[in-house]
């Protein structure tokens, strides 16, 4: 983009990238319909502490998810520490 020659395409040529837009289109696919996994995808059968190349982006994006997931659920718990009235515990106002 600093050279001015970026195109807006994704460049699918790194073997990585490749690997990152398979496992996207698998995982949108399983929305509409149950398929069984592609095992050479990333998988939970994987030992990913095997150092690979995809090591440090697993590890990345677990971190990312736990961290999103912990903030939501202190959040939720501080509405109900502070008697915050929730409409889903079924609580009404007045």
């Amino acid at each position: 983009m600093i050279k001015g020659i970026y195109s807006g395409k994704i460049d699918f040529s790194s073997d990585l990238i490749n690997r990152a837009r398979q496992l996207l289109e698998c995982s949108f696919s399983l929305k509409d319909k149950y398929s069984d996994w592609d095992t050479n995808l990333p998988n939970p059968n994987i030992d990913y502490l095997i150092e690979s190349q995809e090591t440090f982006y697993f590890e990345k994006t677990n971190n990312i998810y736990q961290s999103a997931t912990s903030f939501l659920l202190y959040y939720e718990v501080s509405h109900l520490v502070n008697g915050h009235k929730s409409f889903f515990l079924g609580f009404k106002d007045g």
